[in-house]
């Protein structure tokens, strides 16, 4: 399959699976709304206090899958460097919209302002190295 082929599937909105190592258990695993910034890189809003952003920082790695979930059968899987910073509220706004809806994903955004305003989100992008891909007849 092709590069331009895997962003497209990622530019849509399907709930991804982030992995992350962990050194001293299994690696971490959990569902996580994502979107693809400019250079489409894929990026999300997390807690800067949750076991996820520690072993992120602590690896500086991690492995995103999007999967199609229904016939046919789909994934990409996109494995890279993390990057972080601090989140803002355009963030949590663009990805609660793209997932939610203009009037639900403005709501749900304004329940987390004051979270963003006090600067306890990350935004972590990841820097695509590896690609793996089903699915797409090629």
């Amino acid at each position: 399959m092709t590069h331009e082929a895997a962003t497209q599937f990622l530019a849509q909105p399907w709930v991804a699976v982030l992995s992350v190592a962990a050194t001293t258990r299994a690696p971490v695993a959990v569902p996580v709304w994502y979107a693809l910034n400019a250079e489409g890189k894929p990026w999300f809003v997390t807690p800067k206090a949750s076991l996820k952003s520690r072993l992120i920082q602590a690896e500086g790695r991690m492995t995103l899958t999007a999967q199609k979930d229904t016939r046919p059968y789909a994934y990409v899987s996109v494995e890279g460097s993390a990057s972080l910073e601090t989140a803002v509220f355009g963030d949590i706004l663009e990805m609660a919209q793209r997932y939610l809806g203009e009037g639900d994903g403005a709501a749900y955004a304004e329940r987390m302002r004051q979270a963003l305003d006090a600067g306890t989100r990350w935004q972590v992008t990841l820097s695509p190295e590896r690609w793996s891909t089903y699915g797409f007849g090629a």
